[in-house]
């Protein structure tokens, strides 16, 4: 490119997590400018837990050529998932042949670790604003500005919400909607919700013998329970369903709230010599939130399109929430690509406002399908552990434990093969 000629495309991502900064290197790998903000003072701010990176999401780290880096800071390989009843009687399934179908074993990271490893590696971290929440984002004539509450804006042509769970960026979308269309769509009509939970979450450090893997519990009354095991932590929640008299809150929950609800746990056995009160109080943190288990309807509007649990969103026990960012990321970055090798074979210079309209729907049409299965999946897995329904109880009770040593290593596996790849 010239120099002192403006970039092909500009992209201004919100969040700086695991989609935002994968975002970032999809989007350097493809030739496209941007940079990232974040409302954190830090990158790595300690938030979240334990995650299981599936070999889909491996492959696409692989092509961006992080995966032989994010080997040297994963806790452990994942080789196996346990489920226990509420009489503690076990089923296992071997995940441990994962690398011989797909080529890769699934990884057990910690959030921070993973997230302060993919800002390291990004060759210009000068393109990673920190400190800088989103208060506004504005369509313009020719791009779309984001504006700070110091009254400091950024302009670029497209901006990306990987603000997560609670995203600014979505807001801002419907907003703009909103004024354009007239009430595109009610706001209770915009996303697909399948479930409403509660869930307890913490990290603690590992000790004693308990052996690796990701452990899955139903402790009856409506709960389930998930235990993942690294090589020096240990990640636990707890969920069980929000009561048909409470409203879902967008805030989280107090450390005190979170301790009063971790009293009333204190004696549950997570698994075999394992109880939630004994890692509640060697936690290092942990928190009480709301999940919603739902997949927005629309992931677009003018120049701003959304990606990660700022779209779709599951609980912690289907172990899916982390790979889902990854891969809208990657689905995301081919369509902006493709969008833009088409326009320079036109000789054109930029995508027009219309162009990139169309890009963004086409990521779309693309990605929701598979969203929106891995919803429902994550849905039906949560609803049998906590034994949700009759049918889900005569289920869990009676077909799963039969089942799961199979059933389990198949629909993980037949997850990873539809995952998608970069294409350039």
């Amino acid at each position: 490119m010239p120099q002192g000629s403006r970039p092909r495309l500009r992209a201004i991502i919100v969040g700086a997590g695991i989609g935002g900064l994968t975002m970032a290197h999809a989007l350097h790998k493809a030739g496209i400018d941007f940079i990232v903000v974040e409302k954190h003072a830090h990158v790595d701010a300690p938030v979240g837990g334990l995650l299981v990176i599936l070999p889909g999401s491996l492959r696409i780290l692989h092509q961006i050529g992080l995966l032989a880096g994010l080997k040297a800071v994963a806790n452990k390989t994942l080789p196996r998932i346990v489920a226990w009843d509420p009489e503690l009687q076990s089923s296992i399934a071997s995940v441990s042949d994962m690398h011989v179908k797909h080529g890769e074993h699934a990884l057990v990271v910690e959030r921070r670790k993973l997230v302060s490893f993919l800002y390291e590696a990004l060759p210009d971290k000068s393109k990673i604003l920190t400190s800088r929440p989103v208060v506004g984002v504005q369509h313009e004539a020719d791009g779309v500005r984001v504006d700070f509450p110091d009254g400091l804006f950024e302009k670029g042509d497209l901006v990306v919400g990987a603000d997560g769970v609670h995203s600014v960026v979505r807001s801002a979308m419907w907003e703009c909607a909103d004024m354009k269309d007239l009430g595109l769509m009610k706001a209770n009509d915009r996303k697909t919700v399948f479930q409403q939970w509660k869930c307890l979450w913490g990290l603690a450090p590992r000790k004693g013998d308990i052996d690796y893997g990701y452990t899955i519990r139903n402790c009856g009354e409506g709960r389930s329970a998930g235990l993942i095991t690294g090589s020096d932590k240990i990640g636990m929640c707890l969920t069980w369903k929000l009561g048909s008299d409470e409203m879902r809150r967008e805030t989280q929950y107090t450390a005190d709230e979170a301790e009063e609800s971790a009293a009333s746990f204190s004696r549950q056995l997570l698994a075999e010599d394992v109880v939630f009160g004994d890692l509640w109080s060697a936690k290092e943190r942990g928190a009480l939130l709301d999940i919603e288990v739902s997949c927005q309807k629309r992931w677009h509007h003018g120049r701003i399109v959304l990606v990660g649990d700022a779209v779709h969103c599951v609980t912690i026990v289907s172990g899916f929430g982390g790979n889902m960012c990854i891969e809208s990321a990657a689905v995301l970055a081919n369509t902006l690509h493709e969008a833009i090798v088409v326009n320079e074979e036109r000789a054109k210079d930029r995508l027009s406002g219309s162009e990139l309209e169309t890009a963004l729907r086409r990521y779309q049409e693309r990605r929701l399908p598979r969203a929106l299965k891995s919803c429902r999946l994550a849905h039906l897995f949560e609803r049998l552990q906590a034994q949700d329904g009759l049918w889900m109880r005569l289920s869990a009770r009676f077909v799963l434990p039969w089942l799961f040593p199979v059933l389990i290593a198949w629909i993980y596996s037949q997850w990873v093969r539809g995952s998608p790849v970069l294409d350039f």
